[in-house]
């Protein structure tokens, strides 16, 4: 998939979708730089936006006994900041940190909401990212270090 000025989009959930698939998601995605140690979401915070890592990463950390910080999963350029969405919940269960600096495409949570809402390639492909993520989650909660 091309973003409009025909770069291709190095995020592998949305170079999935096929020119009729993108509809006018493309219109909304905006480029961002993202600095390691940025703190995208908190729980219990509103989720303002969407992120679509292109060649970063991000850790979900959730606490532990109220202080620790446990790395629950991560997100790369495979899939998505902002799954609750997708589930009709408005409110992060996490925080999501950057761990390298790097770039993502941007969208607002009610431009999400629209897309989402009509284009069923996006709603199938973030679907399935959701299951993957929960795959990730039960591995990572079943290791002998979680």
């Amino acid at each position: 998939m091309l973003v409009a000025n025909r770069v291709p989009i190095a995020n592998s959930l949305l170079a999935g979708l096929t020119e009729k698939g993108h509809g006018s998601l493309l219109v909304h995605l905006k480029p961002v730089i993202l600095i390691s140690g940025d703190i995208l979401y908190r729980p219990g915070e509103p989720i303002n936006h969407v992120y679509f890592p292109t060649d970063t990463l991000l850790s979900l950390l959730t606490l532990v006994e109220g202080h620790q910080a446990l790395e629950v999963g991560m997100v790369g350029r495979e899939g998505m900041l902002g799954t609750p969405l997708a589930l009709g919940v408005q409110e992060s269960p996490v925080h999501a940190v950057v761990q390298g600096a790097g770039s993502a495409l941007r969208m607002t949570t009610m431009h999400f909401h629209q897309e989402f809402q009509h284009n069923v390639q996006l709603q199938r492909g973030v679907y399935r990212y959701i299951y993957e993520l929960m795959i990730q989650m039960t591995q990572t909660a079943a290791s002998p270090s979680g």
